[in-house]
């Protein structure tokens, strides 16, 4: 029997990552713990056509009352399918509360999305949704949080270690799992990571979609499955694997406050893109790098976190595990091309050296807290991780400047510095932390960079090697000696740009400079 009313207070206890004070303790206000019941899946919201979200448009789907959620719920868990045909991003929250400035949902073209999430209700049990671009949504429920200090059935166990099964079927089959071996007996719904690739349509459990394939790409979600079996039923045929994350415990289990859950306004624990890294401000989390996310959660055992993929390098699988623990295989997002941005909320079991992230292909990745699961954590195995510099991408490649209506190729040799711009070969490389620097000409030769001087922050450089598209932003522009190290190097492993000339125009006596940051690879 749950018991109805609880509340405790738990304190985030941050240190390297926070900004800015990194030593300074960030308590949360007094939060409500709840255990998890299961429901048959119904839909809530079929917001198309007249009905479907228009850009920044709002609208409120009423939770609470219906399709098996009772009044007094704290959260619900619900699977979003959503369509757009430009980039944009779906926030979801409870009615009553402000808007988050993170997003649920990275939306994109190409054919609709799912994604299952845990939102918190408002007190008339709703939900808002908001959309930055029109989008088609449906919104499916499947559980629901109700309020327990401590549960027999509903509380959260992180699977020690993955179990994976793979089944292939033709379109309208069906793919069916036993998860027995891998989850008690008694269980009130078991957490799989469910993958998808073949045909471009959807994979269902009890007759809604939990699974979108898009055209040549790995459709990636966490499935709720309410037993020890589930059915995949495919609309267009293809390969689906399941790896087991956890479960939530059936009604024999002993009562206990472990595994409970407490859901908290989103808080950004890990951004690739800007001062909450590790790895330095701006540095990408390259091909086969891992970074620690460094943070303490007094009372958590598990982690509810969105991750986001902005732009990745290349084909490859991030994943966010335990802190110097073993990955294993499921991930948690898949990317299936360079440029590709996604999203994705799962469970993570927390170490005593909180979570990490590793990314097999290299990527722009953003990580935020979203709620916790009441324990304590398990110890960390393994030692520091390793990140070794990454190949950089060569040259011959091509630079394109917009605001000057400069195209022109860049070479490696500086042997060639009379013909075309060239990288300084003791700069880094594209695809590599630290400084990327180019030499040209202002005023003989093809004189390429003769108006660099023009440039103003905000100005957009890309440069084209190997096949891949690295966008820059000038941060400023400015005059420094010829033999000045900030001409090529960088003091940090931030990921930069800067455009080298000689200065003033007809003099070799100063350099101008154009610095920029990277912004996006493609």
């Amino acid at each position: 029997m749950k018991k109805r009313v609880w509340s405790i207070v738990v304190a985030v206890l941050a240190t390297s990552i926070w900004s800015p004070s990194p030593s300074t303790p960030r308590a949360i206000a007094a939060v409500m713990t709840s255990a998890f019941d299961a429901v048959v899946p119904a839909r809530v919201a079929n917001l198309i056509g007249a009905q479907r979200l228009p850009a920044n448009g709002n609208r409120s789907v009423v939770i609470a009352g219906a399709s098996g959620v009772p009044v007094g719920a704290s959260a619900v868990t619900i699977t979003v399918m959503a369509a757009s045909s430009t980039v944009g991003d779906l926030r979801v929250w409870p009615s009553g509360s402000t808007m988050p400035l993170a997003p649920a949902m990275t939306l994109t073209p190409g054919g609709p999305l799912s994604q299952t999430m845990t939102v918190p209700l408002g007190s008339s049990g709703r939900i808002d949704l908001r959309s930055s671009v029109a989008a088609d949504v449906f919104v499916d429920v499947n559980g629901y949080y109700a309020p327990a200090a401590a549960a027999t059935r509903g509380r959260f166990v992180p699977a020690t270690s993955v179990v994976s099964a793979t089944a292939t079927t033709a379109a309208g089959g069906t793919a069916s799992f036993d998860l027995s071996s891998a989850v008690p007996s008694d269980v009130e719904a078991v957490v799989v990571t469910a993958r998808a690739r073949g045909g471009v349509g959807t994979w269902s459990v009890a007759g809604l979609p939990v699974l979108s394939v898009r055209f040549a790409e790995t459709a990636v979600n966490r499935v709720i499955v309410p037993g020890l079996t589930v059915d995949f039923v495919s609309s267009a045929g293809g390969e689906i694997s399941v790896d087991v994350l956890g479960w939530y415990t059936g009604a024999t289990a002993p009562s206990s406050s472990d595994g409970l859950f407490v859901s908290a306004l989103a808080q950004r624990l890990y951004d690739t893109t800007g001062s909450i890294n590790p790895l330095g401000s701006g540095v990408a989390l390259h091909a086969g790098w891992t970074a620690e996310l460094s943070f303490a959660l007094a009372g958590a055992g598990a982690v509810l976190v969105n991750a986001f993929v902005s732009s990745a390098h290349g084909p490859g699988d991030v994943v966010v595990f335990p802190g110097r623990r073993d990955r294993g295989v499921s991930p948690s997002l898949v990317a299936s091309r360079a440029g590709q941005a996604m999203s994705g909320q799962l469970p993570v079991a927390l170490s005593s050296r909180a979570v990490s992230v590793w990314s097999g292909g290299g990527a722009e990745v953003a990580v935020d807290l979203v709620g916790w699961f009441t324990g304590s954590p398990v110890a960390a195995t393994n030692g520091t991780p390793v990140n070794p510099l990454p190949a950089g991408d060569t040259f011959p490649g091509q630079i394109w400047i917009p605001d000057i209506k400069l195209r022109s190729t860049v070479r490696e040799n500086v042997d060639f510095v009379d013909v075309d711009p060239v990288h300084i070969p003791e700069s880094r490389s594209p695809n590599q932390p630290g400084n990327v620097a180019i030499f040209g000409h202002r005023t003989s030769h093809g004189r390429e960079f003769r108006n660099i001087n023009r440039l103003k922050r905000g100005s957009q450089i890309v440069v084209t090697t190997n096949g891949r598209n690295y966008t820059y932003s000038v941060t400023s522009v400015g005059v420094l000696k010829p033999d000045d190290p900030a001409l090529w190097a960088s003091a940090s492993n931030d990921q930069t740009l800067t455009l080298v000339a000689c200065h003033p125009p007809g003099s070799v006596r100063f350099r101008i400079v154009a610095f920029a940051r990277l912004v996006s690879v493609a």
